[in-house]
């Protein structure tokens, strides 16, 4: 069996995604690699120009870009499963991880399309619950809202995020008044 530390990945023969059906008719260990040599995916195939022409993954390539396809040429085919499985453990590339269906999904993109409704008011449930602030509001508008802080029954005073709750309602509440 090779010595998986001595394969460099740079040194191996390879095309760009686009130039797949120029791939040799031999079998084959293949690696994705992407723009900054990371591999993204090891698979295995008696004939790597075949197995490119319909690969299961060839779009999702494409839409990450810039990828190309290297080889290591193996004479024994019947090694390739072993290898390629020795090759998956060694290097960990990240897109073995997920197994994709035949149409091109995982199976959570298969649930998730399935399950969009429930999806949908989990996601306006939670944000109802814990309503994100992405803005860092202005002066006048922090004067604004340190006036209405409220203090508890303790005479400590209101979270910041507790502030802003009550007082976006009350903001929600008047636009919609001027809508009815």
């Amino acid at each position: 069996m090779i010595d998986l530390s001595t394969i460099n990945l740079l040194s191996l023969p390879s095309l760009p995604l686009e130039q797949c059906r120029q791939l040799p008719d031999y079998s084959g260990i293949y690696f994705v690699l992407s723009v900054s040599d990371d591999i993204l995916y090891i698979g295995c195939s008696i004939n790597l120009q075949e197995r490119w022409i319909v690969h299961h993954r060839y779009q999702q390539f494409q839409e990450i870009g810039n990828v190309r396809i290297s080889w290591l040429q193996v004479i024994d085919a019947s090694q390739l499963n072993v290898l390629e499985q020795e090759l998956i453990s060694y290097f960990n590339p990240l897109l073995n991880k997920r197994r994709i269906l035949k149409d091109g999904k995982t199976s959570q993109h298969k649930w998730n399309d399935a399950n969009q409704e429930s999806i949908k008011k989990a996601q306006l449930a939670y944000n109802k619950k814990r309503p994100i602030w992405s803005f860092r509001p202005a002066p006048v508008i922090l004067e604004w809202l340190e006036q209405g802080r409220l203090k508890d029954k303790n005479g400590n005073l209101e979270s910041n995020g507790m502030l802003l709750n009550r007082q976006l309602k009350k903001l929600m509440e008047l636009e919609s008044k001027l809508y009815q």
